[in-house]
């Protein structure tokens, strides 16, 4: 994985699965008589495997004149304008979490641009505590889910990437602030 990189295979990988379990969850025809818009279980689960993708999706749909997010413009196979975000997000997720793999060895042994790693791990952290915030909503209230199962495993992933997007640039912070030969 040396040559090719993790920062260019994750990506593709994830993208491939989240078009495809998108196009398979569009298919899905909701319940008769359901009274709010419905999500399938497949698309719950897909938008769960990648938390920071959801909300690149809202940030950047909410921009958008409101023309392009009726629903009325689909692309390829029923996705949308707001699906096709979510994968444009996918894509930008996973490539952060390969350069950070990739780039693991150097990070922690470089001392330059300290408060650049410094801010961008509290951004990371902020984001994290974001998704955490969110990722209870399914855990708490199964009620307002058209799929229980489904909701309890978004929340599950949701707190993982939440914990994740927390505890590494944390102890990365801590780190960068713990001076050489001071005792504690």
């Amino acid at each position: 994985m040396s040559k090719l990189g993790y920062r260019f295979a994750l990506p593709a990988i994830n993208f491939v699965l989240a078009a495809a379990l998108l196009m398979w969850g569009r298919h899905v025809s909701p319940p008769y008589q359901y009274d709010f818009p419905y999500a399938s279980a497949v698309v719950t689960v897909c938008k769960a495997i990648t938390p920071p993708a959801v909300l690149f999706q809202i940030l950047s749909s909410s921009a958008l004149p409101k023309s392009l997010n009726d629903g009325s413009s689909l692309f390829i196979n029923r996705l949308g304008v707001d699906d096709m975000l979510f994968l444009l997000g996918v894509i930008g997720a996973w490539y952060c979490v390969g350069w950070v793999i990739d780039r693991r060895a150097k990070l922690c042994s470089s001392r330059s641009f300290r408060s650049t790693k410094m801010a961008f791990g509290l951004l990371s952290m902020l984001v994290g505590l974001s998704l955490f915030c969110i990722g209870l909503i399914p855990l708490v209230d199964r009620r307002s889910f058209a799929h229980p199962t489904a909701s309890v495993v978004a929340g599950v992933l949701w707190l993982a990437w939440s914990l994740a997007l927390v505890l590494v640039p944390a102890s990365y912070i801590r780190r960068l602030l713990i001076v050489p030969g001071a005792t504690i």
